[in-house]
């Protein structure tokens, strides 16, 4: 599972500026995969920060962060 997060940090850090298709493809994939709230698929995003005992917003929150070049919000109270 951890494997699964690193690809997709990788894939945002590699792709978020790629002007290909396929590049650009990656990219929206990887960001889709971190945004979504699903809970149901065992690879979701939700579902392996659950497993791993991480604070997915957190998580979601530093990763987008890294990769988009923004400061993380902080968390909400």
């Amino acid at each position: 599972m951890i494997a699964v997060l690193n690809d997709a940090l990788d894939c945002l850090e590699k792709y978020r500026a790629a002007s290909d298709p396929q590049g650009h493809r990656i990219f929206q994939e990887a960001k889709q995969w971190v945004l979504a709230m699903d809970t149901d698929w065992p690879c979701s995003f939700e579902r392996i920060c659950m497993t791993l005992d991480l604070d997915s917003s957190a998580v979601r929150r530093r990763l987008l962060a890294a990769t988009l070049g923004v400061a993380p919000t902080p968390a909400a109270p």
